[in-house]
Parts: structure tokens; C-alpha cells; sequence
């Protein structure tokens, strides 16, 4: 299956303290393709910046692109169609008052023909309608776990090694990558007006 993920998923893979660590790797692990907005990366290094340093932040854009190079990761283009789009969705939900980042993964995702979406972010999703003709996004990790769910898996050719399949194949290449003065579960959220917000 083809799966966008957006920045609280990639975090929550790469912050091993974060409590749905195992959930949303195990998620990952799944998808049969990986897909990763330029807008989604710029956040992410963002988020890792300010709740840990910029050579975490580094390191952590380091690896994804090592995995893109690699494994069952690709980088979206951000194209002219794909923002136009971007800010069509953010008109029609403007009571949502989405991100940007968000409305893009929206159109990414039609660009993919999927209908899933790795995020801890739920808030704001789950009102969303696909642009593709499936009725509803599905949200990994929780919608993985849920025992009747049924998702559309796409058969993609994949040179990942079983090694590429653990739960290690998101750790940095320098170990964890969180300081252990910094290792808090990270989300990005919008709660009472604020950007950024930590669950210890």
C-alpha cells in the first residue's frame, strides 16, 4: 500500500520515547511505498531543530534520504498543480484552518491514488475527504490495528532486505537520535492556538 506520511508520523518514527513508537514503525514497516512531501521534510527538520538540535535535525534528513536512495521511500515533487491544489483545499476546509504542509499531503496523496495517511494528527484528518474516489482517508497507525479494517494494498517491486523491514531501519545512522535531555514524544498540533506541543 502507498502511504503520504506527514511530520508527527515521521517524528514519532524517529523519537523512540514517543509511546506510539512501536505502532506507527510497525505501520511504516507495512507500506509498500513511503511517501514524503519536500513540505513535510522542511517541518520535520523544523520540529527536530527546536525540541532537539540542528544535527539531529540534520542527521534525521540524512536518513530519510539515505532510505529514499535505498528502500521504500520516495521524496513527492512539489509541483505547480500539486500547491494549486494545496490552496483549493485549504479554501473549501477554511473552518479547519489547515497547514499548508497538511493540504499539500492531501493532494499528494490523490497524485498517489491512496487513501492513506501516516499521522498522529488526527484531529483534522479524519474531517477530510479524499480526492481520489475512496470515501474517507485511513490513518495509520490506528486504522492498521483496528481488526476488521481492510485497505488497498498496491503491489510495488521493492529491493528492501529483510534488515530494511525492522524497526531499526529508522534510527539514524548515529544511534538514537534524540539527546537524553530531549527525549520527549513529539507532536505537532494545534491546540489553543500553538504551533508546536510536547506529551511527556
Amino acid at each position: 500500500m502507498i502511504t503520504v506520511a506527514d511530520t508527527s508520523g515521521i517524528i514519532a518514527l524517529f523519537n523512540r520515547a514517543d509511546v506510539e513508537h512501536r505502532q506507527t514503525t510497525n505501520a511504516a514497516n507495512a507500506c509498500g511505498l513511503l511517501v514524503i512531501s519536500a513540505l513535510t521534510i522542511t517541518e520535520v527538520h523544523q520540529v527536530a531543530s527546536i525540541r532537539a538540535n540542528r544535527s539531529v535535525a540534520d542527521s534525521v534528513i540524512d536518513t530519510l534520504a539515505a532510505r529514499a536512495d535505498t528502500t521504500r521511500l520516495a521524496i513527492a515533487d512539489t509541483t505547480p498543480a500539486i500547491l494549486h491544489t494545496a490552496v483549493a483545499i485549504r479554501r473549501q476546509y477554511a473552518h479547519l484552518d489547515l497547514d499548508f504542509a497538511d493540504a499539500v499531503n492531501v493532494a499528494v496523496a490523490a497524485e498517489f491514488r491512496t487513501n492513506i495517511i501516516l499521522t498522529l494528527d488526527r484531529r483534522d484528518i479524519r474531517f477530510l475527504r479524499p480526492l481520489t474516489p475512496h470515501e474517507s482517508f485511513q490513518l495509520l497507525p490506528d486504522d492498521l490495528q483496528t481488526p476488521h479494517h481492510k485497505m488497498a494494498c498496491v503491489s510495488r517491486p521493492t529491493t528492501a532486505s529483510a534488515d530494511d523491514l525492522n524497526r531499526e531501519m529508522w534510527e539514524c545512522r548515529s544511534g538514537y537520535i534524540w539527546p537524553n535531555c530531549c527525549r520527549r514524544s513529539i507532536r505537532v498540533r494545534r491546540y489553543c492556538g500553538h504551533r508546536l506541543g510536547t506529551i511527556a
